[in-house]
């Protein structure tokens, strides 16, 4: 399952490569095929993973979120405060850290209107 949607997978792969290739999500970006880098992390079963090292037979059953999957709401936060804080060092491995801020949070702000997560 990839964000939320059932498919059927005819040959063994790198998960990467069905993302891209067959479900054209770009989010999930090829920076150095060793998972050393982070740029193609995505949430499996609520955990990161690098999407270059895990083979698609690997996968069968598991629920995987990229950044297409993620609820506007949450985009709207990180851009915000990706915005505000200018992470200059997560220029090039920003799309792990989004995906690992997702799943099981909440986003509050306070009266300074400075968003923040809490765990549900």
């Amino acid at each position: 399952m990839v964000n939320k949607k059932e498919y059927v997978v005819e040959k063994d792969q790198k998960l990467i490569r069905f993302l891209r290739d067959e479900l054209k999500l770009k989010s999930v970006k090829d920076g150095c095929s060793q998972g050393a880098c982070g740029t193609c992390t995505v949430l499996v079963d609520g955990k990161a993973v690098k999407a270059c090292i895990p083979m698609m037979s690997k996968m069968d059953g598991k629920e995987i979120l990229t950044v297409e999957g993620i609820p506007e709401e949450e985009k709207e936060v990180f851009v915000y405060a990706f915005g505000e804080g200018r992470p200059v060092r997560f220029l090039y491995s920003g799309n792990g850290h989004l995906r690992q801020g997702s799943p099981g949070c909440k986003f509050e702000s306070d009266e300074e209107g400075d968003c923040f997560r809490t765990q549900e």
